[in-house]
């Protein structure tokens, strides 16, 4: 059994895309990182953005874009039964460092608390699934090697569990980039399984958010 990609999102420095049957475009950024500048971003307004660590600020607004194109409605209050998966450990890396600098430079007595909390690797994703009312598991995944090929395979096995999910959304990041993927239960219909095998192909030699960023940002079609 598969897991079919829905819809792809992703967040670089300059610019920001997303491809998906919904909707399907590219948004440059007037400064790095400007997400705030894609029109209609978020229906509602994410609570404490602007104090968010620049990756938390790329997934969510990453997240939005992905669901869009997925068609699937973000409305204020409705919970919704989508697993999240997360990879990619730099961001963490860096937040500690920010953290125990911060616990320094005040005496070793105290460190703010705004940077504690982004200390963990399921930080961005707990914000996501805040915003976005996502009630499923939400699970960070390290793997030594091809990370998003893993992502894609825990999708799979839990997507087909019973009581499994509607979705999961699938994050992989370092600081400069941030990919996000809808994926859904796919069928055993050939051309399913051909475009899957395809991508695990591919995912099997991706090593940064960034190599995968640059297929998926031109894939033709849903499914890849």
């Amino acid at each position: 059994m598969n897991a079919v990609v829905r819809a792809v999102a992703g967040i670089e420095s300059g610019t920001a895309f997303v491809r998906g049957k919904e909707l399907d475009a590219e948004y440059p950024l007037p400064a790095p990182y400007e997400i705030e500048s894609i029109p209609q971003l978020f229906p509602d307004p994410v609570k404490n953005f602007g104090r968010f660590p620049r990756h938390v600020r790329a997934a969510c607004a990453a997240c939005a874009l992905a669901l869009k194109a997925a068609d699937i409605r973000h409305e204020k209050g409705e919970r919704r039964d989508i697993a999240l998966f997360a990879a990619g450990y730099e961001p963490t890396l860096t937040i500690n460092r920010e953290f125990f600098k911060d616990y320094l430079d005040a005496g070793r007595t105290m460190g703010r608390g705004n940077l504690f909390i982004y200390t963990l690797p399921t930080s961005a994703i707990a914000e996501v699934s805040i915003h976005f009312a996502l009630t499923g598991p939400a699970i960070f995944i390290e793997a030594d090697s091809a990370p998003f090929e893993r992502l894609l395979d825990v999708a799979a096995q839990m997507l087909h569990q019973p009581y499994a999910p509607d979705a999961a959304v699938l994050f992989w990041q370092d600081m400069e980039k941030t990919l996000c993927v809808i994926a859904g239960p796919g069928s055993d219909g050939l051309e399913d399984n051909k475009r899957h095998d395809q991508l695990q192909h591919r995912a099997a030699k991706w090593r940064t958010p960034g190599e995968a960023i640059r297929h998926l940002k031109h894939a033709r079609a849903v499914g890849f």
